[in-house]
């Protein structure tokens, strides 16, 4: 009983729910046609909508084409051609989708159960997030009719949204704004690439000197690191400051025109003016030369220093007498003003000319002046007017000098050993027969011998000053004896006679007919220094060098129709004009002039006429 009862219930139950079906079907049905009837009039108003965008879209790109062609033609955008005809054809292209939506709107009913509700609700999600982001993008690039007509669209879809019911009709009308979405991202997608940005111009300091593709990792920022580092490797530097405004300028270009970051790199490189870390060496607060490093600083004085020591030196001290700095401690200069170490030694000892004033000590002569002054013969004799080669200097004489003066001076201190030669001293032998012009060397002696421990103090090389240390004799001196007369000198007058003008020497050449050539003296060798006496006493009428063979001679006028002549000499004792006795030395034996050797040519001219000189001494 109990399962029949359960069999039945069962089928009653079965009854029941199969004439609730059949009610729900019906009621389904009523609510079809009541939709159906609400989209066809929604669909009328979108064909209306869409009707009246097309209008205002064509009229919008008419207006975009008009403002974008002269863009197009300035930044002469190669490859792109613009013409009527093709802005005919996606404004046909574009209103042909605007009716294709329309369209749509009035079969989604029939055809929207083709999209499956899970992909039509992600679409319409995805086009309410995105709604904001098309219309900035939109209204960027001045395309206001379509930003409008993405409005009047969205407008639409939010109504059908609260009309309709839930379910499948919902997803068809999502497909309706899907497919106006498409047909205006279409049409923008086209503009996009027919007119977009895909390059950067890159500008340095105003003016256009490459241009680099669109790509967010190419930045100023990152140009100039690029360039900066580039030029620290290739100069050799430890940093670089780029001086110039690099700004990137958004064009369109052809393929063409786009150049590869590498080439970039190289153009901004050329077009910029950088400063480079630098050490500066001053000398008296005045830079006058900047290098790459310190040590390059340093390897130039260290070069200059050693100009001026010699190798077998032993320094103690080595300095420079100028206040001679290296500054390297934020110091940036021009990348041109860099120079090389041989560059900044040349500019450190090039000199300036400086007058100076010379006062001649023992044992001077032109050619020791100009060693020790940095000169030569010749700059002597110009800056002193009456010095010639063969003038007699003077102790205590000044000279006029013009020497060059480098802007550093180096000054060393240096411990020297050395032999020094010690002066034999000179012992005089009275004879009372002889007058006080009479002098003969009885003994010549010798010269000793030290050896010295000295510090020396040199400028540039030459000694300063010295300061002796230790000395001591190796060779004692031995003294030379001079035999000298006590008798008055006679008057500084002509006697009448002659006497023999030098003391000792080898008789080598006689008067006459030497050859073909007349010899007008006779000549006697003797080492050279021996003293040369007047042979009478007079009034010295020529002492020097006229180049006529002679070499060094004087000339002395007796006053009684005799001269005499001495030539040859090595070095004159007397003057122009200067009275000399009979007897009195008035040179030393040389061999100046046309001479093999050394020798004294002696003449004596009567009236005028050469003489035998050998007929008239006594």
């Amino acid at each position: 009983m109990c399962q029949r009862k359960l069999r039945q219930s069962g089928r009653s139950n079965s009854e029941s729910k199969h004439s609730e079906l059949e009610n729900d079907d019906i009621s389904s049905n009523n609510k079809n046609t009541n939709i159906k009837n609400l989209l066809s009039g929604f669909s009328q108003k979108t064909v209306t909508i869409a009707k009246k965008a097309a209008k205002k879209t064509s009229a919008g790109f008419s207006l975009a084409y008009a403002k974008v062609l002269p863009v197009v033609k300035k930044l002469s955008l190669k490859g792109v051609s613009v013409s009527k005809e093709v802005s005919a054809k996606v404004f046909a292209f574009a209103k042909k989708w605007s009716f294709k939506g329309a369209s749509a709107s009035k079969v989604a009913f029939v055809k929207g159960f083709v999209f499956s509700k899970r992909w039509a609700l992600k679409g319409f999600f995805a086009a309410k997030k995105q709604s904001a982001k098309v219309w900035a993008v939109l209204k960027s690039v001045g395309l206001k009719v379509l930003a409008v007509l993405w409005e009047k669209f969205l407008a639409l879809a939010y109504k059908v949204e609260e009309k309709l019911p839930k379910g499948v009709v919902k997803q068809l009308t999502m497909k309706n704004v899907a497919a106006s979405l498409c047909a205006v991202a279409f049409v923008f997608s086209i503009f996009n690439v027919t007119f977009g940005h895909n390059a950067h111009e890159v500008v340095v300091n105003g003016e256009s000197v490459a241009v680099v593709r669109l790509d967010r990792n190419i930045t100023e920022d990152v140009i100039v690191e690029t360039v900066a580092a580039q030029l620290e490797e290739i100069r050799g530097v430890t940093e670089v400051v780029i001086d110039a405004e690099v700004e990137l300028v958004p064009i369109r270009a052809s393929w063409d025109e786009i150049e590869e970051p590498e080439v970039v790199v190289a153009a901004v490189m050329d077009a910029v003016n950088y400063s480079v870390a630098a050490a500066n060496i001053s000398v008296n607060g005045v830079v006058i030369s900047s290098l790459t490093t310190r040590e390059e600083a340093e390897t130039v004085l260290e070069k200059i220093i050693e100009r001026h020591i010699s190798e077998d030196a032993i320094i103690e001290e080595a300095d420079f007498l100028e206040d001679v700095i290296i500054e390297d401690y934020d110091i940036f200069v021009d990348a041109i003003d860099i120079v090389t170490i041989y560059e900044a030694v040349e500019l450190l000892i090039a000199s300036t000319e400086v007058e100076r004033v010379y006062e001649i000590v023992s044992g001077d002569s032109l050619s020791l002046i100009a060693v020790k002054n940095d000169v030569t013969v010749e700059q002597i004799i110009a800056a002193n007017p009456g010095i010639t080669e063969n003038s007699l200097l003077r102790i205590g004489q000044l000279l006029q000098l013009t020497v060059p003066q480098p802007l550093v001076t180096v000054r060393t201190v240096e411990t020297a050993t050395f032999y020094e030669v010690l002066v034999r001293p000179v012992e005089y032998i009275e004879n009372t027969s002889e007058t006080r012009a009479h002098r003969i060397v009885r003994e010549y002696g010798e010269d000793g011998e030290a050896h010295v421990t000295a510090s020396i103090v040199r400028h540039n090389g030459f000694e300063y000053y010295r300061t002796v240390i230790n000395k001591e004799t190796i060779v004692e001196p031995i003294a030379k004896v001079v035999e000298v007369g006590t008798q008055p000198i006679p008057p500084r007058h002509a006697t009448g006679s002659f006497i023999r003008p030098i003391r000792g020497g080898r008789f080598s050449s006689g008067f006459g007919m030497r050859g073909r050539s007349m010899h007008n003296g006779v000549d006697w060798s003797a080492p050279r220094g021996t003293p040369i006496y007047a042979a009478d006493g007079g009034v010295v009428r020529l002492s020097g060098n006229t180049g006529n063979g002679y070499g060094i001679h004087i000339i002395i006028d007796h006053g009684n129709g005799f001269q005499t002549l001495y030539a040859h000499n090595s070095q004159n004792l007397v003057t122009v004009g200067q009275r000399v006795a009979q007897g009195e030395m008035i040179a030393r034996v040389g061999s100046t002039g046309n001479s093999t050797g050394n020798h004294l040519h002696f003449e004596i001219i009567q009236n005028g006429r050469p003489v035998n000189p050998m007929n008239f001494i006594r």
